[in-house]
């Protein structure tokens, strides 16, 4: 929680209690959606999709990335066995 308060709300000088950061995240977070209900609806539809084509593409590089990585592994361990 306290890494999300300071990527959202920045990093606080004082000492802040874990229910002032909660406060102030909450707070955050209806100025965005308030921010968000002002933008025209078909910008923001164009921007979920972009987001979520995004979003698709990592998944599959990360797959890809960890099937490569496996089939390394698989290769490699007859070798060490033998």
């Amino acid at each position: 929680m306290i890494t999300v308060h300071d990527r959202c709300v920045g990093e606080s000088r004082s000492p802040v209690s874990t229910l002032e950061k909660l406060k102030r995240l909450e707070l955050r977070m209806e100025m965005l959606t308030k921010e968000l209900d002002l933008l025209p609806p078909d910008k923001v539809k164009v921007a979920q999709r972009v987001r979520e084509g995004k979003k698709r593409i990592f998944t599959n590089q990360t797959s890809l990335t960890n099937l490569v990585s496996n089939q390394d592994l698989r290769a490699r361990a007859p070798t060490a066995r033998g």
